[in-house]
């Protein structure tokens, strides 16, 4: 009993405590880098899906495929590789982390121009079908509300001219430009800095 009230009890006590919460840390830390390199993995394959279907059904070589292209989600909302790159930078190393910071810089410049030309044509749209929607009901429509979807205005352009498809006359310079932006986009997977964050997102937590 005269060793519990020992200091030397009190020592070991306290080193175990001090082992412990180093440990608690530790593995939390781990955990906290294995979700942010699983949750990076999820928005480069989406973002790499949506520049594939930009590529294959937005675009008809060097001209828009306006509804399709319209239709296709923006390739991402939040940017988690500036919320969690300075976390992994030292597990990566320079080069792989400059690797995916590249294909985020270049993902980053093509949603805004898909932005972009999609404000473009809702814009087209929503003028076009305003004039058909009152010349056929005779009644105003306020756009300033959104009172119609796209698809909506879409389908009221097509039932007042009777045609399947329709030209939103967007310029040259907007499918110029995103093809352009595509031309020096590189997909991320297949690549090393690409397999180190999947090694990232199996490392074993306790």
């Amino acid at each position: 009993m005269e060793f519990f009230k020992s200091s030397s009890f009190g020592n070991i006590v306290l080193v175990l405590t001090v082992i412990v919460t180093l440990f608690i840390w530790y593995n939390d830390k781990k955990q906290k880098i294995k979700s942010y390199a699983q949750l990076l993995l999820l928005q480069i394959r989406s973002i790499e899906n949506g520049i594939t279907e930009i590529q294959t059904n937005g675009l008809d070589r060097e001209f828009l495929n306006e509804s399709s292209f319209l239709a296709i989600p923006i390739l991402f909302d939040k940017n988690y590789w500036d919320e969690y790159s300075h976390l992994l930078l030292n597990k990566l190393g320079v080069t792989d982390y400059e690797v995916i910071s590249n294909f985020y810089e270049k993902s980053s410049r093509i949603k805004e121009n898909q932005i972009e030309i999609k404000n473009k044509m809702k814009e087209f749209l929503y003028w076009r079908g305003y004039h058909i929607y009152n010349s056929k009901y005779s009644v105003g429509l306020d756009i300033s509300k959104d009172s119609m979807t796209v698809n909506q205005m879409i389908d009221v352009i097509k039932d007042r001219e009777k045609i399947l498809g329709f030209s939103m006359y967007i310029p040259g310079e907007y499918p110029k430009q995103i093809l352009k932006l595509l031309g020096t986009y590189k997909p991320l997977r297949g690549t090393v800095a690409y397999s180190k964050l999947e090694e990232l997102s199996k490392i074993k937590v306790f």
